[in-house]
């Protein structure tokens, strides 16, 4: 495998300006754009789900009928509502205004992650070491369920973003597997040096991206089975990811203080960016037209990045 050097075109010689949008009570988990761009939902350690309006002053609608961690928040492809996902064991559907419809309850254990198929007709969400479940949105029945990673915790879902029928995953056991919905191992597509926190497709589908407590972000090529170039420049594990909606880049939080971009195509570090204090990056999220990166970290606060 080769590695990307971090060196980049033009684009990196710009200024990325960053401003906080607000602050929750803990670490930040998650977040994720609704699919107009007017709205960010980010999930935290202070066991609220909070609804940010941006380019706007109002304070944001706080969310707070979660009894531990909300460790995922996943917008519907549909456009009409998003999850979220907590150490109280429940996944809790809601409206885009916040409205509850319904709750899946798994009845024991936390719930680290739920990610929506690409129709937005069923979730899949992790609800113990290593079980996967697939629930139908909208009659709230399990439809699959089976145990991946060898029993090893799983740390990130991703749907296909074109086939609702098959999924990845990454897990305590420092691989990364797709699978069928109905629980078929399709392949083994990497193997990390340590674990894997965050997995991602692209939006075209075809390449899957993966990085964790290595450090490094791995690349497979679907349709020719190659990897790619390794990403390398984080000092620290890589806990989140995220792909600009044109495929073209690539945006990762890390243990190392920093958001870092890369470009996809030629595997080159466009920025590292730093916002002093906020420690660990634990949420990257591309707004949908690309021009915007939300960034959740380890004192609370959620920041906007302005691409240039």
């Amino acid at each position: 495998l080769g590695l990307a050097a971090p060196s980049g075109p033009d684009w990196a010689q710009r200024p990325v300006e960053g401003r906080i949008l607000g602050r929750h009570a803990s670490r930040v988990r998650s977040l994720a754009f609704l699919p107009d761009g007017s709205k960010l939902v980010s999930g935290s350690n202070d066991d609220t789900v909070r609804v940010w309006t941006l380019d706007s002053m109002s304070a944001p609608l706080v969310i707070e009928d979660h009894k531990g961690t909300v460790w995922r928040i996943a917008v519907s492809p549909r456009g009409d509502s998003f999850a979220s996902a907590s150490s109280d064991g429940t996944v809790r559907l809601r409206t885009t205004q916040g409205t509850l419809v319904q709750s899946f309850d798994i009845q024991r254990g936390i719930v680290p992650d739920v990610a929506f198929s690409c129709d937005g007709a069923t979730v899949a969400l992790e609800t113990q070491q290593g079980t996967i479940q697939v629930w139908n949105v909208d009659n709230g029945t399990v439809v699959a369920g089976w145990r991946a990673h060898d029993g090893e915790h799983v740390n990130k879902i991703a749907f296909d973003p074109g086939n609702p029928e098959r999924l990845i995953t990454g897990g305590d056991d420092d691989r990364v597997r797709m699978w069928s919905v109905s629980g078929m191992s399709l392949a083994e597509l990497q193997r990390h040096d340590s674990d894997v926190e965050t997995v991602s497709y692209d939006p075209t589908g075809h390449i899957v991206l993966s990085a964790g407590s290595d450090n490094m972000i791995r690349r497979r090529d679907l349709d020719s089975g190659e990897d790619m170039s390794l990403l390398f420049g984080h000092a620290n594990w890589i806990g989140a990811m995220d792909v600009s909606p044109d495929s073209r880049f690539v945006a990762t939080g890390s243990g190392d203080d920093t958001l870092r971009i890369w470009e996809m195509e030629s595997g080159a570090q466009l920025h590292a960016l730093t916002a002093p204090g906020t420690g660990a990056i634990h949420a990257v999220a591309f707004s949908p037209d690309g021009a915007r990166i939300a960034t959740g970290s380890n004192d609370g606060t959620v920041r906007i990045w302005h691409l240039p």
